[in-house]
């Protein structure tokens, strides 16, 4: 018989209210955990939901993305940060969205010498692009406050804002999802 004088499996009143207050507890923090995840699976699920599929229709994005490739993209509800593939509405071809990086972020000094885009007087580090890619000279330019430099990874073969200008927020409407 243990120490407390009651056998294994006998009920008394303080057994039953150390179960019962051991139970609640398991119970809360199921729900809480249950709960703190509830956001996260949301986000999942409606992330999948919205993905959209699209079609490349040009270079402008090679050798990441080739011509007439298939990808994938949802609605860009967080931060921009630079190295991000995303889809962009433009004043000038309005009803079409382009396919572009993100390489200047608002309030950054951007400028192109010698094949190199530089930010903040610093070169940047482009590994996705291909060996011997040329970045046509532009700049300096200061970004304004909600305003994006957007570039195809095929320098060459793409009309970004080199040629159209910064892009604001509110035409960034899509992001690439990784391969």
């Amino acid at each position: 018989m243990p120490e407390d004088g009651v056998s294994p499996g006998v009920r008394t009143p303080a057994t039953r209210d150390r179960r019962a207050a051991l139970w609640l507890a398991a119970v809360a923090l199921g729900a809480a955990v249950l709960l703190a995840g509830c956001g996260r699976a949301r986000d999942t699920v409606e992330s999948v939901a919205e993905r959209r599929p699209f079609t490349v229709p040009s270079a402008s994005m090679e050798p990441t993305i080739k011509r007439d490739q298939r990808i994938w993209a949802r609605p860009l509800t967080g931060a921009v940060e630079r190295g991000m593939i995303v889809l962009s509405s433009s004043a000038k071809y309005p009803g079409e969205l382009h396919v572009r990086r993100v390489v200047g972020l608002p309030g950054e000094v951007l400028f192109s010498r010698k094949g190199a885009v530089y930010v903040a007087g610093e070169a940047l580090d482009e590994p996705y692009l291909a060996p011997g890619t040329y970045t046509s000279a532009f700049g300096p330019l200061r970004l304004g406050a909600d305003q994006y430099f957007l570039m195809g990874d095929a320098r060459e073969n793409s009309n970004d804002s080199r040629r159209q200008g910064p892009v604001p927020r509110s035409a960034i409407t899509m992001v690439v999802e990784t391969r």
